[in-house]
């Protein structure tokens, strides 16, 4: 049997400046696709200005459209956070922030994954290195919301809330699972995501899998982590190319490497780094705020040739975006 052939690739900036500026707010992780009709649609951590702070945990998603991926159009607020009984002091599972959204679509339905972050009161200050059952403490599960798609393949309707779709189930994962990524293969809806157990450990950082029928969404997960990294990784971005699977991984380790490192699996379970080197950051100052990156995808789920990456810029976090070069092995 003739073994896959696995494509290089390489990342260069479209434009010297920032093609999403929505200053003096921020603009984090985000997903975008490409409709039947070659519209894009952007879904994105929406983080105010009054928050006073660069971090996605009181996020909500805002849902922007554009034929040029320069010149963007706000819809709505896509997915708002939940509520918060402040008499017994218990809230929905986002009722705190939502952000780290990935979109899966298919002819009916337009499916958003995020991370929904909730246990506090939104009015108090968080502590990111808090423990469950400790003060300030915030959860983060994952959780999803769908709209119904047009002849186009754009969201005809309003996002509805599905709930949790996977949750904190094993000690490594006890802390948070945050980033979810979603792939339809046939009938499978493949779902990778960080998951830990020590903020301020990097090393606690690591992949998770579950799978879940298209048709139910419940979601079967495997019980350890799939990959680990030395000092961590987050943010994994999976998709096929080619009957190939490939995974662009964002590490915390970078005197090896880049920040941004491409995987490849024969399966989608077992991976091995293909390249170390693939793609740093965004922005003016390379390294300087967030290295958060986003491929643009196909309304099938397959990618373009361009992906979004977030950097700052006057203290402003804002999208840039990046011709997609792809060259296949030789």
């Amino acid at each position: 049997m003739k073994s896959a052939q696995y494509p290089n690739f390489k990342f260069e900036a479209t434009y010297d400046y920032p093609v999403f500026d929505i200053s003096l707010h921020h603009a984090r992780m985000a997903c975008c696709y490409k409709d039947k009709v070659g519209k894009y649609h952007l879904f994105l951590d929406y983080i105010e200005a009054s928050l006073n702070t660069l971090h996605s945990f009181q996020a909500v998603l805002n849902y922007y459209t554009s034929f040029d991926l320069k010149s963007w159009s706000f819809i709505s607020t896509a997915v708002e956070k939940g509520n918060f009984n402040y008499e017994n002091g218990k809230g929905d599972a986002d009722c705190y922030g939502i952000g780290s959204p990935d979109v899966l679509c298919t002819d009916e339905y337009i499916y958003l994954f995020y991370a929904g972050r909730g246990s506090l009161s939104p009015d108090k200050p968080f502590n990111s290195l808090a423990h469950p059952e400790e003060p300030r403490y915030i959860s983060c599960d994952i959780m999803f919301a769908k709209a119904p798609a047009d002849k186009n393949g754009a969201p005809c309707g309003p996002f509805i809330k599905q709930g949790v779709v996977l949750n904190r189930e094993h000690e490594w994962e006890s802390m948070r699972i945050d980033d979810p990524c979603v792939l339809l293969d046939g009938n499978n809806v493949h779902l990778y995501y960080k998951g830990f157990n020590d903020n301020s450990n990097h090393n606690s950082l690591k992949l998770g899998y579950a799978v879940a029928n298209i048709s139910d969404m419940n979601f079967k997960k495997l019980p350890d982590p799939i990959l680990s990294v030395y000092d961590g990784l987050e943010m994994p971005r999976v998709f096929k190319y080619k009957d190939t699977w490939n995974m662009f991984l964002r590490h915390f380790e970078i005197e090896t490497g880049a920040f941004w490192r491409h995987y490849i699996s024969d399966d989608g379970l077992k991976w091995k780094i293909k390249n170390a080197s693939l793609f740093n950051c965004a922005g003016p100052i390379p390294g300087s705020g967030a290295t958060d990156m986003m491929l643009i995808k196909n309304f099938d789920g397959s990618i373009t040739d361009k992906a979004l990456a977030c950097g700052l810029e006057n203290g402003i976090l804002k999208l840039w975006l990046y011709d997609v070069i792809i060259e296949s092995d030789q």
